[in-house]
């Protein structure tokens, strides 16, 4: 049962319907603990953090982020660790903490080394363009979100290319820079 819940609150979220998706997740969790299944537990609550985050309560989402990690058995799913930490990063970034993401992203690097893919790695330069910006150094982002928009063009990847250049607008626009925003 705590599977079909679990199943059934991937598909809600795909659904962008987060409430009902959640409240699967908490059925899922509690049948999950009732039967010792510390580690399934643990996953479940960082599913709860990363549709927390999705659902725009990026403080509920580290919350539940960081109780899932304490709960699952680290060795066992090193990817699952990875993806926790790499939410709790981009809802720091969203909450606007940039000097916090920064401190976690320079603990994190090594892992982004090791676990994280091409196009991850992409994103991450793109969560340092986020960062640079949030603290005003506009130099490193604007190279930051040139670099990952053409590289998502290249990829194909229009909806991220498009999303980046408007990263990048906004700093040219913090700058004064109109003529390069039309």
């Amino acid at each position: 049962l705590a599977r079909l819940d679990d199943i059934a609150a991937s598909l809600r979220a795909a659904q962008r319907q987060f409430g009902e998706a959640l409240g699967f997740l908490h059925i899922a969790y509690s049948l999950y603990m009732r039967h010792g299944h510390r580690h399934d537990a643990g996953r479940v609550l960082i599913q709860l953090g990363l549709y927390s985050g999705y659902d725009n309560d990026q403080e509920e989402g580290i919350r539940r982020l960081g109780d899932g990690l304490q709960m699952i058995d680290r060795d066992r799913d090193p990817q699952l660790v990875f993806s926790a930490l790499h939410n709790m990063l981009l809802f720091t970034v969203d909450l606007e903490d940039y000097r916090w993401a920064r401190q976690l992203l320079f603990t994190m690097r090594p892992l982004y080394s090791h676990y994280a893919g091409k196009l991850d790695q992409l994103k991450l330069r793109w969560v340092e363009g986020k960062i640079a910006a949030g603290l005003g150094e506009f130099g490193r982002a604007e190279s930051a979100f040139t670099q990952v928009q053409e590289s998502f063009k290249a990829k194909g990847l229009h909806y991220y290319a498009a999303t980046a250049g408007l990263d990048l607008a906004a700093v040219w626009y913090r700058q004064g820079k109109t003529p390069q925003i039309r």
